[in-house]
């Protein structure tokens, strides 16, 4: 049984009380492991109302870590092994993980760094075969996220017990122009959708600063994706000044999808949980 449960689905921006959401970010639980993908704001205490304490995770895989929404819990998970190391922790990054790794140690001024990363590998990945345990392995594709970082962001393909799940992470179009009205950025992400062929479950990012429905949709539709898990939320009704969009009430904006895509599409909520 592969089991997703989303430990956040929501954005960096913080304006209302009653949409305090975790930042985006999955635990895939295969057998006796944890596998997370990205680690921002309240993905720590979202693992412990989930069950999963912070401690029992032992795999990490960043999409990217040059946006803080997806690494601003790095360290609470870190210091977890220092209250109780139960299993190594191997995470995984694009180009500059490691680093970043080394500087987050550096800030545990208490000198407890060194004993903590006793337990904790960490390496840098591109294209192709990540890791391979006993019941999974799991590949990445690099990925375009804003003009600045090409290459330096990352999607996941996992495979286990005969299903697939793809962990797209955050994704754009290279150009600020192109950004700005976002329309095309699955489309222009190919390898990513190529990843997600045929997958069983496809975790898409649907932050309306990225892309947009017709554009989820359609990615979807050409990976031919047997069911889709939409995150990175804004709430309904933000609205962008700077990409003049608004974002649609969820059911709304399922529909929109469902007029290009006829899989299923599930809006990710905060600690919701699938099995696949």
């Amino acid at each position: 049984m592969v089991e997703i449960i989303f430990t956040g689905t929501g954005h960096p921006i913080l304006q209302r009380l009653d949409d305090v959401k975790a930042c985006a970010s999955e635990a895939i639980l295969i057998g006796d492991d944890v596998l997370l993908f990205d680690c921002g704001r309240h993905v720590s205490s979202q693992l412990l109302r989930s069950g999963v304490p912070p401690y029992d995770v032992n795999y990490l895989f960043f999409t990217h870590i040059f946006h803080f929404d997806h690494t601003c819990d790095y360290s609470n998970l870190l210091f977890s092994r220092w209250i109780k190391a139960s299993k190594k922790l191997s995470v995984f990054g694009p180009e500059g993980t490691v680093e970043f790794t080394d500087n987050v140690i550096k800030s545990f001024i208490d000198g407890r760094g060194p004993r903590i990363m006793e337990n904790v590998s960490v390496r840098d990945v591109d294209e192709g075969v990540v890791h391979r345990a006993k019941q999974w392995e799991i590949e990445c594709v690099n990925t375009t996220h804003g003009p600045n970082f090409n290459k330096l962001s990352l999607a996941y393909k996992i495979l286990a017990e005969g299903k697939s799940v793809v962990v797209s992470g955050d994704i754009t179009v290279p150009s600020d122009e192109e950004h700005r009205y976002g329309n095309n950025a699955y489309s222009f992400n190919n390898r990513l959708i190529e990843l997600a062929k045929d997958t069983d479950l496809f975790i898409m990012d649907a932050c309306l600063v990225h892309t947009t429905p017709e554009d989820l949709a359609r990615a979807a539709k050409k990976a031919n994706a047997r069911k889709v898990v939409i995150t990175h939320l804004h709430e309904p009704g933000y609205r962008s000044q700077r990409y003049r969009r608004v974002q649609l009430d969820y059911d709304d904006l399922v529909a929109e999808m469902n007029k290009i895509y006829d899989g299923e599409v599930i809006v990710a909520e905060d600690l919701k949980s699938i099995t696949v």
